[in-house]
Parts: C-alpha cells; structure tokens; sequence
C-alpha cells in the first residue's frame, strides 16, 4: 500500500541517516551531497574528493566486524603476493563508531572491465588473459580466491592494461581452483561471450585446454 511505501522509504531513510553520522565521527568533513554514490549491492558506496571510496552495508549485522576483518587481512596478505605486478589492490582501513564498522580504501583510476565493448575484449583477449593468469597464479599460489574477480577487474581503456582488482568482500583464504573459473564465467556475460576464461586458462595451466 502507498502508506507502508512512505513507511519503508522512512526506515531508509533513517537507516541511511544513522550510518553517515556514524561515518562522520572519523570524517567529520564528510558530506552526502557532495560524494559521489556508487553502485554497490549491499552497501552504500561513497566516493570522496575523486580520492577515496566509504563502504558500509546496508544491512547492518553482528557479523560485519569479522568479515571486514578477515577482508582486511586477505587483501594485505595479497597485495605482497603481487606487488611486482602492475595490478593494484586497494589499501582497505576499518573504522568503527556508533556501534558500526565501516571500510574506507583508496580509488583505483580506471573503469570496470564489463564496461569495455565486447568486440575490444575480444581483440585484447590473450593480453588480457596473461595478465589475469599471472595474478590469479599470484594469490592462489598463498591459498587466496577472490571467486568475484571478473565483475571487478579496473582496466585503463586506452592499454588495455589492468589497473587493480577490487571488492575482496566475497575473498576467501583456501578454495579450489576450478570454483574460481567457474565464477569467473559465470558471474559475467562478456567474460562468456568472449571466451575470455579460455585465454586465461591457457595462459594459467600453459597448455590448450
């Protein structure tokens, strides 16, 4: 009905007010209407200054503590098994106020790689399939899956160079393998229709799958 509609929206907007002012405790120069607000599922994105993202979920648990810690340690342990890579990992920081925990990490320039036209993939598939092999090898090589790698992959649209792989929420530490391929192509329709995950298995494996 219309009033449970306004009743709904009401407790959104509440829920929303509660966190930013969480937010502003350790930002106090933060504002709502001047950052920029990301798509981001299940939480509320928000870009600062064209500098830096604030994470935090929507739907507020007792367990978020411990996933944004286990996130945290995840991405320190892979962006050592990377850095002579030019592929970033953003620097994740866990702040908590008002009974929130919340996550803010650095801005890696470039745009998503579903973005890029299909046609474009598909010419730059084995550059592009090397340099997604090559950090996969890196972190599974200390027993770390992203299973979410192929809706966040940063690429610089004029190289075609990868630029950083983001949002580590659903990262795990031990997986197998094959479920990580599995997500990749199954979680995105231009990694499918440019049979981009062959490339990168090829280029994995060093063999013709």
């Amino acid at each position: 009905s219309r009033k449970l509609g306004f009743y709904l929206r009401g407790i959104l907007i509440q829920n929303l007010c509660t966190k930013i002012r969480a937010i502003k405790v350790h930002f106090p120069k933060f504002s709502y209407w001047k950052s920029k607000i990301m798509s981001g599922g299940a939480n509320f994105c928000f870009l600062v200054k064209n500098k830096y993202i604030i994470k935090i979920k929507k739907n507020y648990t007792s367990k978020i503590p411990e996933d944004l810690a286990r996130e945290k340690k995840i991405t320190d342990a892979a962006k050592q098994a990377v850095q002579d890579l030019q592929i970033n990992i953003p620097k994740l920081e866990i702040f908590n106020a008002l009974g929130y925990s919340f996550s803010k990490y650095n801005l890696i320039k470039g745009i998503n790689l579903n973005k890029i036209p299909i046609e474009k993939i598909i010419k730059n598939r084995k550059k592009l399939g090397k340099q997604i092999a090559d950090f996969v090898r890196k972190i599974h090589a200390i027993n770390i899956f992203h299973n979410d790698i192929s809706n966040n992959i940063i690429i610089d649209p004029k190289t075609m160079i990868i630029t950083g792989i983001i949002d580590w929420e659903f990262a795990t530490i031990g997986g197998r393998k094959e479920d990580e391929f599995y997500n990749m192509e199954k979680r995105s329709t231009k990694f499918k229709k440019s049979d981009l995950i062959s490339a990168i298995k090829n280029e994995y494996f060093k063999e013709k799958i």
